[in-house]
């Protein structure tokens, strides 16, 4: 199956558009008359440059309001349309795209439409060329695929189809049995596009909030599976309208929708190759013997009774390599100049177990957790390298994220000589993919000389990374998205909002699942702050702990500083939890806060940050498998505070003494 995007889902000029859509892999692409229209290209000239960078031009979009008018409106129409298609021969093009009305100065006739139809479609048969038809969800009287679907089968043409375009069709939670019913020939064009769950007009959730696949929140795996069952073979074309993606570099965006459209087959691919193996499981006809036949005789001779499935491969695609549940072994951090980070590593009870050979790294452990300090990336603040995941392959693990367009840097952001493979996030923190052993153990580790030392009580009770928290810029959000779910094969719910002293931002948890001691699960807190936000934005690793009040007061006994609470925050904690003196008194001179939802409870504390990296001790309770983000308005302030205390402000910048 050839992959092909609109033009209309990238910013930049159309020469531009052509030159990012080719590098990132596409070979279709669908020209949106616009650009045309604005462009300083000749349509000729449009047609030789596609060629040269080995793109075809599939489809002319879009042709507007043209059925269930008037006599003398339908004739200037099909006018307008024979311009339309003079102008596609030029370019090369033989399909177009027509849009359902939704003009008001039209007929509920859908006789009337077939009739019009008809003389379209007879007029783009003597020019040589097709018509998809499209249901718009605010069209007028067409607004579902399957209305379009009775309109273009009662015209009977050829030269006339229909158009399936998932966010059409999702938006308006319109039943997909229907699409069965239709042969895939008849599919001229299937368009893809994912969306967030939104409860807003239709017309506005379609032109501004569109997302390339997996970046949303629509099973669009399920919905390329009903278009693959008909047969359809032609080419899946990505349309989406976002006003982030036509502020961003086309380069960078074609590259996104390219990556979310390749995981997109492969998911629909693992969907469909089950649903095939439970019919042939579920037929007795068809259990095989040793030769391979079916056992009972073929119902027809030299014709096998077993259902031919519609198998991938017919559509031009391979399969990537198995999304690899990874769990997190360890975080790899980049120390700053000073040794500020190494100091409170040691304050925390955590001790250097072993170095690496090349002398550059070292590894420190205390009960199930690991740090990597790789003294290479040094620099002026602390920050961290990569997320260590733990993988039954990590070779696999890599050759699917470059599949998938992901850069890989074999020894990039971890240790030179370990068994690792880096795969940066669109904002820059590395996923470093290991093999692990039976019981977790890092492959890796191998390469670490032990140093005989041994973690402090302080840390006895940690039992590894809780999760990772990244900041990420508003217009890589749903890039980052898409490439940890296409990637990593996490996923998360619906971002909550995450207020901050500065604006309100928004938070997701990605995740594999639950937590337990030998197997943690991955979780990758993505927050996003608000667009006009200049304030620094560290990185965030929580501490797993078996006792987060135990670890505290142990780690506060060695030296470790944590981030006072605000005074009233336990008074509202007692008032709204209903927890007893005693525990509310504990929990405040301890500094932990709690974020309680319907599963479980969170309990956390705020190291005094270093300048690029945020520390946090925590423990859940119960089911609880969230981020804390209740207590984000919380933490933002406290974090502020000590800012200030230190004489800078919400930015970093040092304050200026006033004068007397």
């Amino acid at each position: 199956m050839r992959a092909a995007i609109a033009t209309v889902s990238l910013g930049g000029g159309l020469e531009e558009k052509l030159e990012a859509v080719s590098a990132a892999g596409f070979r279709g692409v669908e020209l949106f008359e616009q650009d045309l229209v604005t462009g300083w290209l000749r349509p000729e000239q449009v047609a030789a440059r596609a060629r040269d960078l080995g793109l075809e031009l599939d489809v002319y979009q879009p042709f507007r309001d043209l059925e269930q008018v008037p006599d003398d409106v339908f004739r200037a129409n099909l006018r307008r349309a024979e311009q339309r298609f003079a102008l596609m021969h030029r370019l090369g093009i033989s399909t177009m795209l027509l849009c359902s009305n939704v003009a008001t100065a039209v007929s509920d006739d859908d006789a009337l439409a077939v009739d019009q139809l008809r003389a379209l479609a007879e007029l783009a048969e003597r020019n040589g060329v097709t018509v998809a038809y499209e249901a718009l969800a605010w069209g007028r009287n067409v607004s579902t695929y399957d209305h379009a679907w009775r309109i273009v089968r009662e015209v009977d043409h050829p030269a006339l189809g229909i158009c399936l375009d998932s966010f059409h069709i999702l938006a308006r939670g319109t039943d997909l049995g229907t699409i069965a019913e239709i042969p895939g020939e008849r599919i001229m064009s299937c368009q893809v596009a994912d969306a967030p769950v939104l409860d807003m007009d239709v017309l506005r959730w379609s032109r501004h909030h569109r997302l390339f696949p997996g970046e949303g929140d629509w099973d669009l795996a399920g919905f390329l599976s009903h278009v693959l069952g008909t047969g359809f073979a032609g080419t899946l074309s990505l349309e989406v309208f976002n006003d982030v993606y036509r502020q961003t570099d086309p380069t960078v965006t074609a590259r996104a929708a390219c990556r979310s459209l390749r995981a997109l087959e492969d998911a629909t691919r693992v969907l469909r190759s089950a649903a095939d193996r439970d019919r042939v499981d579920a037929d007795p006809r068809h259990d095989l013997d040793e030769r391979g036949d079916t056992g009972r005789g073929a119902e027809e001779p030299g014709r096998s009774s077993r259902p031919a499935a519609v198998g991938w491969s017919a559509h031009g695609l391979e399969a990537l390599p198995a999304v690899p549940e990874p769990v997190t072994t360890h975080v790899v951090l980049a120390p700053d100049a000073e040794g500020a980070l190494v100091a409170l590593l040691r304050r925390a009870g955590l001790a250097c177990v072993g170095r690496h050979r090349t002398g550059r790294t070292e590894l420190f452990e205390a009960g199930g957790l690991r740090v990597v300090v790789d003294a290479a990336q040094a620099g002026l603040a602390a920050r961290v390298a990569a997320v260590g995941l733990g993988v039954a392959d990590a070779a696999a693990a890599a050759t699917r994220a470059r599949a998938l367009g992901a850069p890989v840097l074999p020894h990039g952001s971890v240790p030179e000589g370990t068994d690792e493979y880096v795969v940066p996030t669109p904002e820059g923190t590395g996923v470093a993919f290991g093999g692990r052993s039976a019981d977790g153990t890092p492959s890796w580790s191998r390469d670490f000389a032990p140093t005989g030392e041994r973690a402090s009580a302080a840390a006895s009770d940690l039992l590894g990374v809780d999760l990772v928290g990244i900041t990420v810029p508003w217009d890589r959000t749903d890039e980052t998205t898409g490439f940890l779910r296409a990637v990593l094969g996490v996923d998360g719910p619906v971002a909550a909002d995450a207020p901050r002293t500065d604006g309100l931002a928004r938070r997701r948890l990605f995740t594999t699942g639950a937590t337990t001691t030998s197997s943690p699960a991955v979780r990758i807190a993505v927050t996003t702050p608000a667009p006009s936000s200049d304030s620094p934005s560290p990185t965030l690793v929580a501490l797993a702990s078996a006792d987060v009040v135990g670890t505290v007061t142990r780690m506060r006994d060695s030296g470790v500083r944590f981030l006072p609470t605000p005074p009233n925050y336990h008074d509202d904690l007692a008032a709204r939890t209903g927890l007893d003196e005693v525990t509310v008194t504990r929990l405040r001179d301890a500094a932990v806060l709690v974020d309680v939802d319907a599963s479980g409870t969170y309990l956390h504390a705020v190291v005094e940050p270093l300048d690029g990296v945020v520390f946090e001790v925590v423990e859940r309770r119960g089911g609880y498998d969230g981020s804390g983000v209740g207590d984000a308005a919380v933490v933002a302030a406290m974090v502020e505070h000590h800012g200030q205390r230190r004489g800078v402000d919400r930015r970093g910048v040092a304050r200026r003494t006033r004068r007397a």
